[in-house]
């Protein structure tokens, strides 16, 4: 994620924050990651305060190098659309 450009504030455990900030942003990544098959959650106001949205993915020991490539891959697709 970094080496796109995707600042990651906690990588340590199994749920892995993605600031975004917009929540209109926050949710057309999140409608398009989905629509790729990706799940992911969008963390939305007023679950957290107005402006500081975020994706929220859930890893785990079965996630494969290909499937997190995949992610890092639709989400620079959709950042730059």
């Amino acid at each position: 994620m970094r080496s796109a450009c995707f600042d990651l504030p906690a990588t340590q455990t199994a749920i892995v924050p993605l600031p975004v900030g917009s929540e209109s942003e926050c949710a057309r990544l999140a409608a398009g990651l989905r629509a790729a098959s990706i799940h992911v959650d969008a963390i939305l106001f007023p679950a957290i305060p107005l402006g500081q949205a975020r994706l929220r993915f859930m890893m785990n020991a079965h996630h494969t190098t290909v499937q997190i490539d995949a992610v890092v891959a639709c989400l620079s697709r959709l950042t730059r659309a």
